[in-house]
């Protein structure tokens, strides 16, 4: 199985737009269609599908929080959403990851939150043989997974054919 470990802001949308940019969802469907990928979803976005958060809110709210719900599910499939390493914590502070957190990484960045989710994923998931992270925040991705990572730009114009280009060669690459 290879997996596209997928944020949103930066790779699917820039420059504050919360409209998913159709040049930038081509690019990843180019992605899909020539690998066979399944998409996990790591973004912040992935709160949409958090039925605790939904249960809390506003009529409005509400209104919005499926809207962009919909958005993601009509724009490509989702086959997972990663753990919120937040979730658990009393504070959604990136400071509140300690060391012991990456398991056999050794880190003192605190900025590690999203690989230490995906890693979480990949230790509870079998059969993968390979995957991308596609995200324009470098979440440690160039210390811990350097082959795996492709960086896309929040203030260019986010997932380009070129990026899309680089994903699918790292995922028709085996893992070592």
């Amino acid at each position: 199985m290879k997996i596209i470990f997928l944020d949103i802001d930066g790779v699917l949308n820039y420059q504050g737009s919360q409209i998913i940019d159709t040049v930038c969802l081509r690019n990843l469907k180019n992605i899909i269609d020539k690998t066979n990928a399944k998409i996990v979803l790591i973004s912040t976005w992935k709160q949409f599908f958090d039925d605790n958060i939904f249960n809390t809110l506003s009529e409005k709210d509400k209104e919005s929080f499926l809207y962009y719900r919909k958005l993601l599910t009509d724009s490509f499939e989702i086959f997972d959403i990663v753990e919120d390493y937040f979730a658990d914590k009393d504070t959604n502070v990136m400071s509140e990851i300690s060391l012991g957190d990456l398991a056999d990484m050794e880190t003192d960045d605190h900025d590690a939150w999203r690989s230490i989710e995906i890693s979480r994923w990949l230790d509870k998931n079998q059969g993968v043989e390979s995957f991308v992270i596609l995200d324009d925040f470098n979440c440690q991705y160039d210390k811990y997974y350097p082959n795996n990572w492709v960086q896309t730009w929040y203030f260019g114009k986010a997932l380009r054919k070129v990026d899309a280009e680089k994903a699918i060669e790292v995922l028709n690459t085996e893992l070592i």
